[in-house]
């Protein structure tokens, strides 16, 4: 045969490392060891083939191969249609994918259309002398099956270390950075840091989300993206809003409905459904894993909680102003439920600023009459009720002072042990009966449906109950040291005792509800109400033992 009758295949080396193999970080741009040892199989392989000549290269590093949608795979495929390529050599079938359905498709029907000879070198594959399909259909199966049990594996690993506390993001949230000394552990960064305690303090003072951004990009404070990028940390987002890096109202929200600021590390709140699909999902919030106290917080739990009430609230600043009223959000109406606005209004050329039943204004048939009050009159009245209970806690925080602290100690531990018994209880129950559910299912008793429905509605009980449980045996314990404030609480409230005007900030932190009747009946629900009546009665026994003791 003569050397020019011998058909020249132009062929195309593919390369493939995923981070499973080799744990390739995304940012790293340098190819890895297992890539390079590729190549130089390859290379040797082609020394003495005559019939075939290096096209292209291609390099998918750090890509998985459960899927075929890799950049440089997808790129060989398009240099095959269009002619430039017409021969693939890989090392072996792993390196071309780990898919046996999409692999096999491609070796025994695309590829065979396409005119393409396939070489795998160390299974000894090379479609141009005939193919063992079901060799290769075995070996695919087999490689198909190591990725499922890496994947089960690498998640069942990641989920003992949320369990643990431990850090397994990439990259950490604004305001963190991971501890050089150990990367599952997350500690401050300073500077960013105090910029989130500040959007915080913003928030509670009245400041909207808009607002908050504004005044971050009048400052020259670089949103946390551009943050992360100048800094040198690689640090992917699918929410950048804007390409000039500005902060916006949605990263301020995304801030602060974060509970990782209070020092509980919430992960897993994305997952996938298996290792072959890749579209992310959502899971609910009772379904991440929580583990308090991993890290330094950068926000009370109780400053978190007021801000996710402040988000809650229906509330407008006003024109040309960086905080909301006082009141902003925080009148309801008894009746209806609605919310209340407030409206500028003139009589006798006079402006009065009222507030009124939002259903009444905006609807055409007034399905609610008009609850109308005055706005200077309901803001006096409710500085006049937190200055009323402020003087309350002056004489009730020093009557406790004088009290007894072993006998306070005692009523404690009575109020907690009885919490953690009930608590216990309903833990054994409601384990009980999910344990008694599979019985029932088996004997017909309950549908499948029914048995699915009534171990989610347990299993919600359960961790309420087990949370509670922890709780209770915590505030014990620091019982038992002698390091609790039992009315901590109260400070509160007694930081406001000099203050002579209401403020946003003093609403949102002492008020829970206002209830409007009518304008000259208006109920003020202050915070910790269940607190204060525990403290009430348990200072009216003290009290009364103290008496039978005197008498005695």
């Amino acid at each position: 045969m003569k050397e020019s009758s011998i058909k020249i295949f132009k062929a195309g080396a593919y390369y493939r490392l995923s981070d499973e193999d080799e744990g390739v970080s995304r940012f790293e741009k340098s190819e890895s060891g297992s890539i390079a040892n590729q190549k130089i199989l390859i290379k040797d392989f082609l020394k003495d083939k005559t019939d075939i000549v290096l096209c292209g290269e291609y390099t998918d590093d750090g890509v998985s191969g459960s899927s075929f949608h890799r950049p440089d795979f997808d790129r060989m495929m398009e240099d095959i249609e269009a002619g430039l390529i017409n021969c693939v050599i890989v090392k072996d079938l792993s390196r071309f994918g780990r898919e046996y359905i999409d692999a096999g498709n491609l070796l025994e029907r695309v590829f065979p259309s396409l005119g393409v000879r396939f070489i795998s070198i160390n299974d000894n594959v090379d479609t141009l002398y005939g193919m063992d399909s079901l060799m290769v259909a075995f070996k695919n199966i087999m490689n198909d099956a190591y990725c499922r049990d890496i994947s089960i594996k690498t998640r069942t690993n990641l989920a003992v270390k949320r369990k643990h506390g431990e850090f397994i993001g990439p990259t950490t949230i604004y305001g963190y950075e991971k501890d050089p000394n150990n990367h599952n552990k997350l500690i401050v960064d300073d500077y960013a840091g105090h910029i989130v305690q500040t959007i915080f303090l913003w928030r509670i003072q009245g400041m909207s989300c808009y607002s908050i951004a504004n005044k971050l990009n009048d400052m020259g404070v670089l949103a946390p993206y551009e943050y992360k990028m100048k800094r040198g940390i690689g640090y992917y987002t699918p929410f950048k809003q804007k390409e000039d890096g500005m902060w916006t109202a949605v990263t301020v929200r995304r801030i602060l409905e974060n509970e990782n600021y209070t020092g509980t590390l919430v992960q897993g709140r994305w997952t996938t459904a298996n290792h072959k699909v890749k579209k992310r999902i959502i899971r609910d919030d009772d379904q991440c894993t929580k583990v308090e106290n991993t890290h330094e917080a950068l926000v009370s739990k109780r400053d978190f909680e007021l801000v996710k009430k402040t988000l809650a609230l229906d509330t407008r600043n006003p024109t040309g102003e960086d905080t909301c009223y006082p009141l902003s959000g925080m009148l309801t109406c008894a009746d209806c439920g609605a919310t209340f606005q407030r409206r500028p209004r003139k009589v006798d050329g006079k402006l009065y600023v009222y507030y009124d039943c939002q259903e009444y204004q905006s609807s055409h048939r007034k399905r609610c009459s008009s609850h109308a009050v005055r706005e200077d009159k309901v803001e006096e009245l409710v500085l006049k009720a937190i200055q009323c209970q402020i003087d309350v806690l002056l004489v009730m925080d020093e009557c406790l002072k004088q009290l007894d602290l072993t006998m306070l100690m005692e009523i404690d531990r009575n109020r907690l042990n009885k919490q953690i018994a009930m608590h216990t209880a309903d833990v054994e129950k409601y384990r009980g009966m999910i344990k008694n559910l599979y019985e029932d299912l088996f004997s017909g008793v309950i549908t499948k449906d029914e048995y699915v429905s009534f171990k989610e509605e347990f299993e919600i009980k359960v961790k309420s109950a087990e949370k509670g449980l922890i709780d209770a045996k915590i505030e014990l314990n620091n019982v038992e040291n002698k390091s609790s404030r039992h009315y901590k609480w109260v400070e509160h409230f007694l930081k406001y005792q000099n203050v002579t005007e209401l403020t946003r900030e003093m609403v949102i932190e002492l008020v829970d509800a206002i209830m409007i009747y009518d304008k000259n009946h208006i109920e003020i629900v202050l915070a910790f109400q269940d607190e204060y009546e525990d403290a009430v009665n348990t200072l009216r026994e003290m009290m009364n033992r103290e008496e039978v003791a005197a008498c005695g």
